[in-house]
């Protein structure tokens, strides 16, 4: 195996693994909604607005809680939480196909390490 190759497979194990960590698919799914120009204006800016907050440094409770007392990360999952449940009648089957082909994980893969 070449270089370059073990380059690519660490990448892809990288992805993969990073697809099946919980919450990640609804997440990159509300993205991939979110920028599609036949979702509704306030979809899209609801979705993006979501986006925004997970990853803005400063949040209504710091993330620094999360360290200390496991509470840091609740508003930006509640945040994208309610952003999905908006979002949900306008997700496609292709908003999610591009999560999956995003993380280059299948339906399969992420029921498997559901254990379902």
């Amino acid at each position: 195996m070449t270089k370059m190759d073990e380059k690519s497979t660490t990448k892809n194990g990288f992805l993969q693994f990073v697809g099946k960590i919980p919450g990640i698919m609804p997440t990159a799914t509300l993205f991939y909604c979110a920028i599609d120009k036949e979702t509704p204006m306030m979809v899209r800016f609801f979705g993006l607005f979501a986006l925004f907050y997970l990853a803005f440094p400063v949040d209504l409770i710091p993330d620094v809680l999360l360290i200390i007392m496991g509470v840091g990360a609740l508003d930006d999952i509640a945040v994208i939480y309610m952003a999905y449940k908006f979002a949900q009648s306008h997700i496609k089957p292709h908003h999610r196909q591009q999560a999956l082909d995003l993380f280059q994980i299948t339906e399969e893969d992420l029921k498997a390490s559901k254990g379902q």
